[in-house]
């Protein structure tokens, strides 16, 4: 698994992430839970960010982050 996915997989535990559809603002958040290694999470999370993938068969702007806490 050494895609960035397979790498979010890998560190993640089985909570499902919260998905956030903004429409005026043109995203879909990905908010993901307690993760074990906040420092590759956080690498991981910008990584995905700067592909600026846009969500298959709409506009909106896929957009990682990590719950806070």
């Amino acid at each position: 698994m050494g895609s960035p996915l397979g790498r979010l997989l890998k560190i993640s535990t089985l909570r499902k992430p919260d998905i956030i559809p903004d429409e005026e603002r043109g995203t879909l958040t990905v908010r993901l839970h307690h993760l074990t290694n906040r420092i590759s999470a956080r690498e991981l999370v910008q990584h995905l960010n700067d592909t600026d993938t846009i969500y298959p068969s709409t506009d909106l702007r896929l957009r990682y982050e990590l719950e806070s806490g």
